[in-house]
């Protein structure tokens, strides 16, 4: 009998064996970056945070980089994390229509200017499940820096803007463009700069720290600072490998993802959109031209009815709308608080 005991519990311990990692073996994931190595986000953001998980891990994980778009650009992210190509990484929702509802919340004009504020204020409602992303994990929410008109001739007023040809980046910054005057014209990103220079285009809305990355500050040396709205991304993973991570692994996940992972990342933009504002701004031959109260107003009142129409499509973007408006409010009477301390 202590015989056939001894047999079992050896049995037993075998197949426990097998169905667990190797002791001293960590489990490899792939973090997929489409920038570069020397990009911002992947040295002041991506690195830090994946060895803050990996140093957490007890062990359990190892998380390699693979950086400069070799694991996919930006429109394939989702599908590649989905697919096993990689198992977490950076994706634009936008760049998947008709999947996730909502999601163009974000692109909304002048209800914010700062990411440190927006960026909280979209992961706290991803969060709270006012946006969902079915189907992916998501670690974190963040903001895009806001975007703004950068053209290759002077843009001061909504005279300027009037007839201006304007690249968007989906339908509610066409409808943006369409309010301000301008002629929106869909295009990636990659086009802008080669389309400006052979007078294909005008001017470009975008965020500040995209200007360097695609050559587009060399042909728009006029940038009119007023906050246009931004895109929402976010990090996560495969919800498979999530799912199957040792505990040890899933805790250092979640402990460092979440509302600091968006701190995190909104820091960074914001330290990055300053950096290339004042690099611009001593730039000769480039202005950065600051709205008086005056055309800042006119602008507000003229892009009122884009927000007004979004919200007004049914219950549900009304609700979220009105979420993403007290969040913000709350978020700023956070970051003052602290700043009074």
């Amino acid at each position: 009998m202590k015989i056939l005991s001894f047999a079992m519990a050896a049995i037993t311990g075998i197949l426990v064996s097998a169905a667990q990692p190797v002791l001293g073996e960590p489990i490899h994931l792939k973090h997929a970056a489409w920038e570069s190595p020397q990009a911002f986000l992947v040295s002041e953001v991506y690195e830090p945070w994946i060895a803050d998980i990996v140093a957490a891990s007890n062990g359990t994980l190892e998380i390699e980089i693979f950086a400069g778009g070799t694991l996919g650009g930006t429109a394939q992210q989702l599908q590649n994390i989905e697919g096993g190509v990689s198992d977490m990484g950076l994706i634009v929702p936008s760049q998947n229509p008709g999947r996730f509802a909502l999601n163009d919340i974000g692109e909304l004009p002048f209800l914010w200017t700062d990411t440190r504020v927006s960026s909280i204020a979209i992961n706290r409602l991803v969060e709270n499940g006012d946006l969902n992303y079915p189907g992916f994990k998501v670690l974190a929410a963040f903001l895009t820096g806001s975007y703004q008109v950068h053209s290759s001739r002077p843009v001061r007023n909504m005279d300027d803007l009037n007839g201006l040809r304007t690249r968007v980046a989906g339908p509610v910054f066409g409808s943006v463009a369409a309010a301000l005057g301008a002629n929106p014209v869909g295009m990636l990103a990659g086009q802008i700069s080669e389309t400006i220079s052979r007078g294909g285009l005008d001017a470009t809305m975008l965020d500040w720290t995209i200007l360097h990355a695609f050559r587009i500050s060399e042909v728009t040396p006029y940038h009119l600072n007023y906050g246009l709205g931004g895109v929402i991304v976010l990090m996560g993973m495969n919800q498979e490998v999530y799912d199957g991570l040792p505990t040890e692994a899933k805790a250092a996940v979640d402990q460092y993802s979440g509302e600091g992972l968006a701190r995190r990342w909104a820091d960074a933009v914001h330290e990055e959109t300053s950096n290339v504002i004042k690099i611009l701004s001593e730039t000769e031959g480039h202005e950065i031209i600051e709205p008086s109260a005056e055309e800042k107003a006119e602008m507000d009142l003229a892009l009122a009815s884009v927000v007004e129409e979004w919200g007004g499509r049914d219950a549900e973007h009304a609700a979220v709308l009105a979420a993403f408006k007290r969040e913000l409010e709350i978020v700023r009477a956070e970051i003052e608080a602290n700043k009074a301390q």
